[in-house]
């Protein structure tokens, strides 16, 4: 359960409530530290080089839930591979940790060798 509802509460005690909401620093701060545990850091947000890619799993995991969105981009990777041709293939167990951002740079390196040899991973 989140810790800034009693804030909530207490603003709504005002005639400005919703917009004092928007601005009151304490229940913006406890709103992004929640996010931020929640859902950044168990997606590795942080780790992830492509800031647009790490964007989209926070956002999937806000929406679909961490353990949904790990899992997909897991599965995502390995469909990638070409049944383990082209990296070891991460265990698809819902956790974006260690294993899950190597093979996500083992994926980027062998897109840009393909692009650099003219061919994509589409090409069969």
């Amino acid at each position: 359960l989140w810790d800034g509802w009693p804030r909530v509460e207490d603003l709504k005690l005002f005639t400005e409530f919703p917009e004092n909401a928007e601005t009151d620093g304490e229940l913006r701060e406890r709103a992004r530290v929640y996010y931020k545990e929640r859902f950044w850091n168990k997606v590795a947000g942080g780790q992830i080089a492509d800031q647009g890619l790490a964007e989209v799993l926070f956002d999937g995991a806000v929406n679909m839930g961490v353990y949904g969105i790990s899992t997909f981009f897991q599965r995502a990777l390995n469909a990638l591979n070409r049944d383990g041709a082209a990296y070891p293939m991460p265990k698809a167990d819902g956790e974006i940790g260690p294993d899950t951002i190597r093979t996500y740079g083992r994926y980027l390196v062998h897109e840009v060798t393909l692009a650099a040899s003219g061919n994509t991973i589409w090409k069969q």
